[in-house]
């Protein structure tokens, strides 16, 4: 619903959430992203400010509609800024502009600043579930699973079978 109402392919809505939290829609990060698409609370205080969203807050971002629909925007204005007219290439640079940041993205197309070997991993994990998307099986997402996905799809998991009731998704 978000990557059609954002104009971003929904599959790579999809690929990005399931890199960033597994599924997991309390996912939080040690630099203090949340929830599904991890939002930068920061961030997400100037797409819910430019967008004149209502009742923004932290502890949204860990409901799955709103951190989607924040994310999925997100990641359209990076396909829109960094996009190539080449699909794998524009969602290479759209995922690095996601995970690391504009800014640091810019400075390394222009002045060939280093990436973090975390984002680096990060574009790799994007861009080869990208290229496996119509595969009947995603050798890139195996791996990455058996590299530390597997945790956060556990915590997904754990999630879906509690009792705390899940919210249904938007129309």
């Amino acid at each position: 619903h978000y990557g059609r109402l954002h104009r971003v392919d929904p599959t790579i809505v999809a690929i990005v959430t399931l890199v960033e939290s597994g599924g997991w829609t309390r996912a939080h990060s040690p630099s203090g992203a949340r929830g599904l698409m991890q939002v930068m609370p920061s961030t997400a205080a100037i797409i819910a400010a430019e967008r004149s969203l209502p009742g923004h807050g932290r502890d949204k971002l860990f409901e799955p509609a709103y951190s989607v629909d924040l994310g999925a925007w997100y990641l359209a204005r990076q396909l829109e800024t960094f996009g190539t007219g080449e699909r794998e290439g524009s969602v290479a640079l759209a995922a690095a502009a996601y995970n690391g940041g504009p800014g640091r993205l810019r400075r390394h197309l222009d002045h060939g600043e280093e990436l973090s070997d975390q984002t680096e991993r990060y574009v790799h994990w994007v861009r080869s579930m990208w290229r496996d998307r119509h595969l009947s099986e995603s050798e890139a997402y195996k791996t990455w699973y058996e590299a530390g996905g597997h945790r956060l799809v556990e915590r997904a998991r754990a999630e879906m079978r509690s009792s705390r009731p899940i919210p249904a998704e938007p129309k």
